[in-house]
């Protein structure tokens, strides 16, 4: 509520309220949210408008999440891991909804979301419009493609990227599949 003038939004992208804020005070917006980001979150409030409950793969308090989120309307899980399926499904069950959207983090991990998809096919009902968008970024396909490809042919793999990176992290876990000594 302090700022002025212009405001820079991240690559990661913000939630829409910031937006609303932002005219309300008659601040100047240079958006830099990432193509990617913004059509995921454009995916998220197509579905929503059309009454379906979103599951959303990814970190729960990531802010490209959180701005996602903020599209989602009121039916919504996130989670991250498979083990979270259940509450996920207890959640859409609850909702009473006919409808359910599979979306994710633009960095979440390409075998998990398959997994999951997969999982989701076999689970979900044959009355329910199960519609499965993946949402990953193509550049963070590729690279954890190649990841995965590199760590199964060298000793050691050593990761650089920001301590805290979703991307990071996910291609740690890739090359350590493979490659013991990963760094």
């Amino acid at each position: 509520k302090e700022a002025q003038g212009t405001v820079l939004i991240r690559a990661h992208g913000v939630p829409k309220e910031v937006y609303e804020m932002a005219k309300e005070m008659n601040i100047k917006i240079q958006d830099f949210t990432c193509p990617n980001v913004l059509k995921v979150q454009k995916i998220a409030e197509k579905f929503s408008q059309e009454g379906y409950f979103i599951f959303l793969l990814g970190t729960k308090n990531h802010p490209e999440n959180i701005g996602t989120l903020s599209h989602c309307g009121k039916y919504y899980q996130i989670f991250e891991k498979e083990e979270e399926l259940e509450v996920a499904l207890q959640s859409f069950q609850k909702s009473q909804k006919k409808k359910l959207l599979l979306i994710s983090q633009t960095t979440y991990s390409l075998e998990r979301f398959q997994k999951i998809e997969k999982q989701l096919q076999q689970k979900i009902p044959e009355d329910i419009d199960f519609v499965v968008k993946n949402t990953i970024c193509r550049t963070t396909e590729l690279r954890q493609k190649e990841t995965e490809e590199l760590s199964k042919n060298v000793d050691t793999m050593i990761i650089i990227g920001g301590k805290n990176s979703s991307n990071t992290k996910k291609l740690y876990e890739v090359a350590k599949k493979n490659c013991e000594d990963t760094i």
